[in-house]
């Protein structure tokens, strides 16, 4: 078994189908069917540089990672996939040799391996190593460092990454490595971090780190005051399932009226069916539902059928409310997560 990251799209906009569907992220579309008849690098470097002429600077890179979706990438792998817009990894098993779905009207969901999605875990739960080990830009790889696929096999079984172990994994795996591009083949360039995807990480972990049980309550009225709202914040112990009551106007009393239930761990339907009943039985508008460790799958389908009423902020969500309105928040937060914004180029190069 051999562990690989797959990405939906560079913004992960195909994540959510490909879990639905059973299937990889897709991508590729300049190669085609005519991909899945190579069976040799030499033929995809052919092909490659049929396809993709206009991507000169790149082809060695798409080479690599195209010779790996097709010759390396096998039955009974392991896959991960990000999904940014929930700050989540889905773990699955490759079930499928890579396909062409040629019904599919979207090019982008045609080239695709069969997945047994078994786990999506939020990235909070994966230690700082791991998903430095897990942000390379590339769109195909297979990670190598501090036991990734240990680890990521672990965290698709439990939801738990058991961290780097010295002494029960014996030398011989202790000593295995994964070939990814850059250690492939030298011609393609040194894989790059995410530097926007690390720092996120970062700030992720330091949310979690300072704003802990009621910490995280505090948090969130404060980005709700930023953003105009007059709040009123249960105290720390047993809320009835309210933790935030949050109203515009003076006295609050205006609408939008929002009742918000704050959850570090993951989120189940209970939850959800409990704060419905509350935004109807206090005659409020919206209730919101902050899940900082993500929805079970249960929950997500009932919050789908009541989009109008509710809304959920994940980690993600957490975390740009915080960017947007940092210059707003109190001194006591800014104190807590100290952050500066700084300006990088960025390489439309990339895959």
């Amino acid at each position: 078994m051999v562990a690989w990251v797959i990405r939906a799209g560079k913004h992960g906009e195909r994540a959510e189908w490909a879990w639905s569907k059973g299937f990889s992220g897709g991508g590729w579309y300049e190669a085609g069917p005519e991909l899945l008849s190579c069976t040799t690098r030499e033929e995809v470097q052919a092909h490659v540089e049929r396809a993709y002429a206009h991507e000169s600077t790149a082809i060695p890179n798409i080479i690599a990672q195209l010779w790996m979706l097709v010759g390396r990438i096998k039955v009974g792998d392991l896959i991960a996939m990000p999904i940014k817009q929930t700050r989540e990894i889905a773990l699955g098993w490759i079930t499928t040799p890579l396909q062409y779905l040629d019904d599919q009207e979207d090019p982008e969901k045609r080239l695709v391996f069969g997945i047994n999605w078994i786990n999506r875990v939020p990235r909070t739960a994966v230690k700082q190593d791991l998903l430095y080990s897990l942000g390379a830009t590339l769109t195909v790889f297979s990670p190598s460092r501090n036991q990734a696929e240990y680890r990521l096999k672990t965290l698709l079984e439990t939801g738990t990454d058991p961290g780097i172990q010295q002494e029960s994994l014996g030398k011989a795996a202790m000593a295995a490595t994964v070939a990814t591009a850059e250690n492939e083949d030298p011609n393609v360039p040194t894989v790059q971090q995410d530097i926007e995807e690390m720092a996120l990480d970062q700030i992720s972990e330091l949310i979690s780190q300072e704003f802990t049980g009621h910490g995280l309550t505090r948090l969130i009225s404060d980005i709700l005051r930023a953003e105009g709202f007059h709040v009123e914040e249960s105290p720390e112990g047993p809320d009835g399932g309210i933790d935030i009551i949050a109203g515009r106007g003076l006295l609050g009393l205006e609408s939008p009226k929002i009742l918000v239930q704050v959850k570090t761990p993951k989120v189940d339907r209970p939850v959800v069916q409990q704060l419905t009943g509350l935004v109807s039985s206090h005659e409020a508008d919206y209730g919101l539902i902050v899940a900082w460790g993500g929805l079970t799958s249960a929950a997500r389908q009932e919050v789908m059928g009541k989009r109008f009423r509710l809304k959920v902020w994940d980690a993600q969500d957490i975390i740009q409310a915080v960017l947007n309105n940092y210059d707003k928040l109190s001194s006591t937060t800014v104190q807590a997560l100290p952050l500066k914004q700084i300006w990088v180029p960025v390489d439309t190069a990339l895959p």
